[in-house]
């Protein structure tokens, strides 16, 4: 068994329906199937080694981004959420505690939605905004992302990027899109760009499994409206703020405080509720 000390955990691949998912597993216990968001892909992240103390952690590159190529026929963040249980089923898992950070907490949201047998506890942290729902300045921040003094860097770690030199936006945050095949993969564009899944916020009344929200000291890509939201579709779960010790948290609160994340899933796996005196 690959402990959670393995920091250069290689991938694996697994055929699912056809498209090769590369994956990365380790720890033991209960299964927990992490769906990474926009960035930081093909690796084995500090977070998935605190997570493996207590679960068996299983981690897949998204279709279309690190290792895993999209199909054409993947248009939306539902095909994600189908892909992913198709996925659990290749592995012999029949039911998973799922967690999912920024994007890939819509991919969990749709995936706890559609599947909600197949889910123990979802953890949502500094998810994306729901469709339909989203307040009117939702992704203004992606408005002005391109000017030329705009330092994404910076607002992902709210200033302190400085202290996190190995995360930086151009290496990670934007996709690694996987090359294209002879099979017709698509090469053209990554999840983010997919189709939101639009009945998303009222499908959230079907997860059965007891949910929560994690978000940082402050979030200047997601504003607290579009957690709240989550919260609420998700029949009002609680909302715990992960603060720094170091530096205040932001958006990337998975590369700065990831034992004090694992707490919070690990409370909620077991016990149904945030450990709030671990906070």
């Amino acid at each position: 068994m690959v402990t959670h000390l393995d920091a250069d955990l290689p991938a694996r691949r697994l055929d699912v329906n056809g498209v090769p998912t590369a994956y990365r597993r380790a720890g033991g216990g209960e299964p927990l199937l992490y769906l990474h968001g926009s960035g930081l892909t093909d690796r084995w992240l500090p977070l998935y080694g605190e997570l493996a103390r207590d679960f068996d952690v299983i981690v897949a590159d998204h279709p279309g981004y690190g290792r895993t190529p999209r199909p054409r026929w993947y248009r939306s963040v539902d095909d994600l959420a189908v892909h992913y249980a198709d996925f659990l089923s290749a592995l012999g898992v029949e039911s998973a505690h799922v967690a999912g950070h920024s994007f890939g907490g819509l991919v969990a949201g749709s995936f706890a939605s559609l599947f909600p047998g197949r889910v123990r506890s979802l953890t949502l942290i500094s998810p994306g905004p729901l469709p339909e729902v989203a307040p009117p300045d939702a992704y203004a921040v992606f408005a002005v992302e391109r000017e030329p003094d705009f330092d994404f860097d910076s607002l992902l770690f709210n200033g302190n990027e400085h202290r996190y030199p190995e995360y930086r936006h151009a290496d990670d945050e934007g996709g690694l899109l996987a090359p294209p095949d002879a099979d017709g993969l698509a090469d053209d564009d990554g999840p983010s760009r997919l189709a939101p899944a639009p009945t998303l916020s009222r499908r959230l009344a079907r997860v059965a499994a007891p949910a929560q929200v994690l978000i940082p000291d402050r979030d200047l890509l997601f504003g607290e409206e579009t957690f709240a939201q989550w919260a609420r579709y998700l029949g009002n779960a609680p909302v715990a703020r992960v603060p720094g010790k170091a530096a205040e948290t932001g958006h990337l609160l998975i590369v700065q405080e990831p034992e004090a994340i694992a707490v919070q899933i690990a409370a909620l796996a077991s016990h149904g509720q945030l450990d709030n005196s671990k906070m």
